[in-house]
C-alpha cells in the first residue's frame, strides 16, 4: 500500500499506509516514525507479558536494535530503532488494528527514541499538562473523563510520553481520541449518541475530541497525581522508583538496563522536583464534578 499522508501523534510525525485520519491530526512535517504493511515472521522465542487487550495477551521478543509484539490472530509488529513499525495483520478490523498500532506498539518506538512513558491520563488545564495515574479501580480514565465534560481536553489516554529536556519537562500529546467505560458514561450521564464504539468490547467507547483544537505541540508538566481514596501528600525520592515502575505502560520485557537505569533516574528527577503527588479522589459520580472544579482552580 501506498503511504496516504503525514499525522502527527505523541509529538512524532508519522506517515503510515493506513488511513489515520479518523483518528489523528494531519502534519505538513516530515516523518519521524514510518508505519508500513510487512511480512514479520513467526517467531520460536516470544515470551508472554502482561499487557492484554481485547482479551489477547501480548506477546514479545527482542535483539539489540529491534523488538518484536505479537497478538495472536490480529497482529504481528516489529519495531525498529524508534523510527520504523512493520506490521502484519493476521485478523480482526481495520479499526482494531489501527488502536493496536497505536498503544503499545508506538509505545515501544517512543521508548526507543529515549521518552518515559506511564499508563494513565493527561488533561490539559490553564496551559499545563496534569497527568493522572493510579492502580485499577482508582478512576483515572473516568476522572479524567470529567475533567472533559468540564471543558478541559484530554492530551492521551492510557500512555502518557513524557520528553525531559534539562530541567524542564514536557508531555507530548497523543491524538484527539480517548476511551471511555460504559459505567462511566451512564454514571457521569454522557450522551451515548456522541460515541463510536471502541472495538476492543462492548463496554468502552471512543470519544473523539476537535482536531482543530486540539493541542499538537509539547505541554509543560504541572503535576503527576497518583489517584487514591485515601490521602493527599507528596511523594519523595525513595518513593518514586517503586511507585512509578507499577504505571510502566508497556510488556515489563522492555524494562531491562539502559531502559531500567534511565526510568528510575528520571522518577527521581520528578519526585526532587516536586512533580509527584497522591491525591485523593472522591468515591461516587456525583462527587467528581466539584472534585475537577476544585482542582482546576487551584
Amino acid at each position: 500500500m501506498e503511504i496516504k499522508k503525514n499525522y502527527k501523534a505523541f509529538g512524532q510525525t508519522v506517515s503510515s499506509d493506513l488511513d489515520f485520519s479518523d483518528m489523528l491530526c494531519p502534519s505538513d512535517e516530515s516523518p519521524d516514525i514510518k508505519i508500513v504493511s510487512g511480512l514479520v515472521d513467526e517467531r520460536t522465542d516470544w515470551d508472554k507479558s502482561k499487557v492484554f487487550r481485547k482479551g489477547l495477551q501480548a506477546e514479545v521478543a527482542s535483539n539489540a536494535q529491534d523488538c518484536f509484539v505479537h497478538w495472536p490472530g490480529l497482529l504481528r509488529a516489529q519495531i525498529k530503532e524508534g523510527n520504523q513499525i512493520v506490521y502484519t495483520h493476521l485478523g480482526d478490523s481495520i479499526h482494531t488494528l489501527k488502536l493496536f498500532l497505536l498503544s503499545e506498539i508506538i509505545g515501544i518506538s517512543l521508548l526507543q527514541k529515549g521518552l518515559y512513558l506511564l499508563h494513565g491520563s493527561a488533561v490539559f488545564i490553564k496551559d499545563r499538562a496534569h497527568v493522572f495515574v493510579g492502580e485499577p479501580g482508582a478512576g483515572k480514565s473516568t476522572t479524567a473523563a470529567a475533567f472533559w465534560q468540564a471543558g478541559f481536553p484530554i492530551l492521551t489516554d492510557d500512555l502518557v510520553a513524557l520528553h525531559f529536556e534539562e530541567k524542564q519537562i514536557q508531555v507530548f500529546p497523543g491524538f484527539p481520541q480517548f476511551k471511555i467505560w460504559k459505567n462511566t458514561v451512564e454514571g457521569l450521564k454522557i450522551d451515548e449518541s456522541i460515541l463510536r464504539p471502541s472495538f476492543e468490547g462492548q463496554e468502552k467507547f471512543l470519544v473523539s475530541q476537535h482536531f482543530e483544537t486540539f493541542p499538537n505541540t509539547p505541554i509543560p508538566l504541572a503535576g503527576i497525581h497518583m489517584l487514591n481514596h485515601e490521602k493527599t501528600a507528596q511523594i519523595d525520592r525513595i518513593q518514586a522508583s517503586t511507585e512509578m515502575l507499577k504505571h510502566y505502560p508497556l510488556p515489563h520485557q522492555t524494562l531491562s538496563g539502559p531502559n531500567l537505569k534511565a526510568h528510575f533516574e528520571r522518577s527521581s528527577l520528578l519526585a526532587q522536583g516536586e512533580f509527584l503527588r497522591f491525591l485523593k479522589r472522591p468515591n461516587g459520580f456525583e462527587n467528581l464534578k466539584q472534585f475537577c472544579d476544585e482542582f482546576a482552580a487551584q
